[in-house]
């Protein structure tokens, strides 16, 4: 895969050499959260100054991935919250017009291993900046659509609002000693 000429990417552990962003953003659904989410999110932490994350409303989710997320976009939002080093996150997306984003005048955007670039293109025609742009060389372990098929969505939403996954595991072992 031929990466833009724009986007810089670095070892986890040696990003030492980038200067320190000043506000930054990054974007993504965050559907049951897990160890993978919080790795990329530290790693966005020691990017910049300012962190804001965006998370994608629920039917947006369905029109890109063709299902509903298994937690609502609110709950998703207060996983974030709740990890204490993000300041500031919002629901938000590009069909919307990313107004929160607007009030924050990013300077960057931080991108997960598999996001795709073209939007960071329409986020600058949007907005009407240019973003610099980093790569999280990885995300961690997991991935949420991995942790569906394993799990199932019916499974995942018979348990109710889980937090992160490790909540979810724990209720799950729980769940099938009683059983």
């Amino acid at each position: 895969m031929r990466m833009n000429k724009r986007i810089q990417s670095c070892a986890a552990e040696s990003h030492s050499f980038l200067k320190q962003l000043d506000r930054a953003f990054v974007w993504g659904v965050f559907d049951v959260f897990h160890e993978g989410h919080e790795s990329f999110l530290r790693w966005a932490r020691k990017q910049t100054r300012f962190l804001y994350v965006v998370v994608l409303p629920d039917e947006i989710v369905r029109k890109a991935k063709g299902r509903y997320p298994i937690q609502s976009a609110e709950e998703r939002l207060l996983n974030i919250v709740n990890l204490g080093f993000v300041d500031s996150a919002m629901v938000d997306c590009v069909e919307w017009g990313l107004h929160s984003l607007a009030a924050v005048k990013p300077t960057a955007v931080l991108l997960g291993k598999e996001q795709p670039e073209k939007w960071v293109v329409i986020t600058e025609r949007l907005l009407g900046i240019a973003l610099e742009t980093r790569r999280c060389p990885s995300e961690g372990p997991r991935h949420t659509t991995d942790i569906i098929e394993r799990y199932g969505a019916g499974q995942l939403r018979r348990l109710g609002s889980v937090g992160v996954l490790a909540d979810f595991e724990s209720r799950l072992k729980a769940r099938v000693r009683e059983d």
